[in-house]
């Protein structure tokens, strides 16, 4: 993250008092690298504090997945009341570029800051765009407060963080399972709240209220975190010392450059991917504009500031990997939330409510097996494995998909199901990787990489996907429909408008062209679904490769150096480290069941409690 020593091989550019203590660890450990054998006897017992810490963060997570489920799902039923179609695909897409062009910088900055005070700045913006939704009149407004959303997910990195700093190294993938299933419910919550309150309109509130309900998420999270995401303070941590390091520590430039290069480029691809020309000037300009920044960036990194925004203490081996899947990640995951529900709407179903249920096949599952993986995690060490199983389920599933047609109803659901087994392992699980493989003092910067990573990764796999998926759709609908309609007895002269009124579902239309029978109308309308079918089939066949690359790359991870690292160690705990050798020690055998509540309440020579933190 900065820029003011020169020997950074020898200790990291600026460092606040909270990463530099006589307390610390060895630095072998501190920087995750291998440090020996664990022992059992240093097992530090988890408190309240330190769970409700943990929990305080997931809130946040919770928030976030039902605000983007939210933004995505009620985009087109906003444009129905308040006109503008021509903006609705950036209702969804501008949060994703602003995160993936600065998430990294927040949690960076959080690192020296402290989290606390940016979690809930961020968070209390994004309030106030989720009341500003609630209450729009026009497609202005609701741009503005789909733009405020910003201000949660740029903390994304933070978010992730609580629980790995606030929990011990031991507890790395436990505590990112958790997270993952809280946001897991946030989706489910959504779904279903969504899709039964647009279904229903009840007095006229529609997508209205699910924003309110957002705006009440927002405001759960911002009260845990104030009362139970309190770390310890480290003496001679000062408001001096965050001002200072804001003032020399910050890689503004290296900053600068980042947000420029990827939100130019994410910008482009979303201008391609929502009507925009591919060889408009918009969007090769902002592409062209995107790429200068990355040279400019990498030409920064190598020359000028090595210890940058993309610290080179970061670019361990595990760290790369760990990159690269979270990309993939996001790029297969949007092909879930693409394709399903509207395969789903075109093929099976019309309610909003119960095109939305299909969708628990995937997040309920993910959601309750991940931290079933957590606890696996915990027990074992072991994250290589399960992220082996859940990218080889995560590709099973996409198989299943690809063989689905208009009648096979169930195979699609089955292999969602199947899906949603394999995503529950691996983004918490890369996240728990990348936070053991990276200085302890990069914790946020890391995991906001991470979260960088993988919006690039959906805001391309948007681009991509429905570029194939369009494309195609464009040459077989026409193709089969026309074929399919002037076999059955349709005049060649009534094709363009029998086509055209198909394709929009314009029944009053269609029984009025000349010669189109209800006899004609059915066999049109039966080839329709194939060509969507295999239109979709492409879409899938997109996302396969990725897969597999995912599920490569894992093998290159170092298992050995990931269990080193998965120590007792605690970053940042909110409450004094106790260790169960010294409870046995003192309270013989039955320590397991004394209540630790007295000695969370000790407060060590040098560490004071903060509430500001």
């Amino acid at each position: 993250m900065s820029g003011l020593d020169t020997e950074a091989k020898e200790k990291p550019a600026f460092t606040s008092p909270a990463t530099s203590t006589p307390d610390d660890p060895p630095a072998s450990i501190a920087e995750g690298q291998i440090s020996g054998e664990d022992d059992d006897d240093d097992e530090v017992v988890v408190g309240w504090r330190a769970w409700m810490a943990a929990i305080s963060g997931s809130s946040c997570v919770y928030s976030g997945y039902y605000m983007g489920l939210l933004l995505g799902n009620t985009a087109g039923f906003i444009v129905k009341d308040l006109g503008g179609a021509e903006v609705e695909g950036w209702i969804p897409n501008e949060y994703t570029i602003i995160t993936a062009a600065i998430a990294g910088l927040t949690a960076g900055c959080a690192d020296h800051v402290g989290r606390k005070n940016v979690l809930i700045g961020g968070i209390t913006v994004a309030f106030v765009g989720s009341v500003v939704i609630a209450a729009a009149q026009n497609m202005a407004s609701v741009l503005v407060g789909a733009a405020m959303q910003a201000g949660l997910f740029i903390n994304q990195g933070n978010f992730f963080s609580i629980p790995a700093e606030v929990l011990p190294r031991r507890y790395r993938g436990l505590g990112q399972t958790v997270a993952v299933s809280a946001g897991a419910l946030g989706v489910l919550i959504g779904f279903n709240f969504s899709g039964k309150t647009i279904e229903n309109d009840t007095g006229g509130l529609s997508w209205r209220s699910t924003y309110i309900m957002g705006a009440c998420n927002h405001l759960l999270a911002i009260v845990l975190l104030f009362f139970f995401y309190r770390p310890l303070q480290i003496s001679g941590e000062s408001h001096a010392s965050h001002m200072e390091f804001l003032r020399k520590g910050v890689d503004w430039l290296g900053a600068f450059l980042l947000a420029a290069g990827m939100g130019l480029f994410l910008l482009g691809l979303t201008l391609g991917s929502t009507g925009v020309s591919w060889r408009s000037g918009g969007v090769l300009g902002t592409l062209c504009g995107g790429a200068a920044g990355f040279l400019a960036l990498a030409l920064h990194q190598i020359f000028i500031n090595k210890h940058g925004i993309l610290d080179h203490d970061l670019w361990t081996r595990n760290f790369c990997v760990a990159s690269f899947g979270c990309f993939v990640e996001g790029f297969v995951y949007y092909a879930i939330l693409l394709f399903f529900q509207q395969e789903t709407a075109t093929l099976s179903e019309s309610r909003p409510y119960l095109i939305n249920v299909r969708m628990l096949a995937f997040f309920v599952t993910s959601g309750v097996v991940a931290p079933c993986v957590g606890w696996y995690t915990r027990r074992t060490k072991d994250l290589k494995y399960p992220l082996i199983g859940g990218w080889l389920l995560v590709l099973i599933g996409f198989i299943i998909l690809t063989t689905a047609t208009e009648s096979s109803n169930y195979t699609s659901i089955g292999g969602l199901f199947i899906a949603g087994f394999g995503f529950s392992v691996p983004l918490a699980l890369l996240f728990a990787v990348a936070q053991l493989a990276t200085p302890r003092h990069l914790l946020g910067l890391t995991t906001g990489q991470l979260i960088a990573a993988r919006g690039a990764g959906q805001t391309v796999g948007a681009a991509v996907l429905a570029a194939v998926y369009n494309a195609k759709v464009e040459v077989v609908l026409p193709e089969e429909v026309s074929t399919a309609a002037l076999g059955a007895g349709l005049p060649s002269s009534s094709v363009p408008a029998f086509l055209t009124a198909l394709t929009t579902g314009n029944t009053t239309a269609l029984s009025s062209i000349p010669g189109a029978t209800s006899a004609i109308i059915e066999v049109a309308s039966t080839a329709a679904k194939h060509a969507y079918v295999e239109s979709f089939h492409y879409g899938w066949y997109t996302a396969l490769p990725f897969a597999i690359m995912a599920l490569l790359s894992v093998f290159l991870l170092d298992g050995t150096k990931i269990k080193a690292q998965m120590t007792w160690l605690v970053e940042r705990p909110v409450a004094p480290t106790v260790h169960r050798g010294h409870l046995d020690a003192e309270h013989g055998a039955e320590s397991r069941r004394v209540s630790i509540l007295s000695m969370e309440r000790r407060t060590p020579r040098g560490i004071q409690d903060s509430g500001n933190m």
